[in-house]
């Protein structure tokens, strides 16, 4: 999984991981099932954690406010 310090796309990155996982790209048929609203909570807690991480290691990088 590859966003380096842009949250958006870190985010989206994890959703499109857990979509793949799920088979909801059409590749096969689903084999779990998804409560509604995941993507956006999923969106909502990458970016949680990647604004935590950030500013956990902002002491020994330069890592942007964002």
């Amino acid at each position: 999984m590859q966003g380096g310090y842009n949250c958006e796309v870190t985010a989206e990155c994890g959703a499109e991981c857990v979509k793949a996982l799920l088979r909801q790209d059409g590749a096969g048929e689903e084999r779990l099932q998804a409560a509604p609203g995941w993507e956006e909570a999923a969106v909502d807690s990458f970016d949680q954690i990647s604004r935590d991480l950030a500013k956990r290691y902002r002491e020994f990088w330069p890592i942007p406010e964002f």
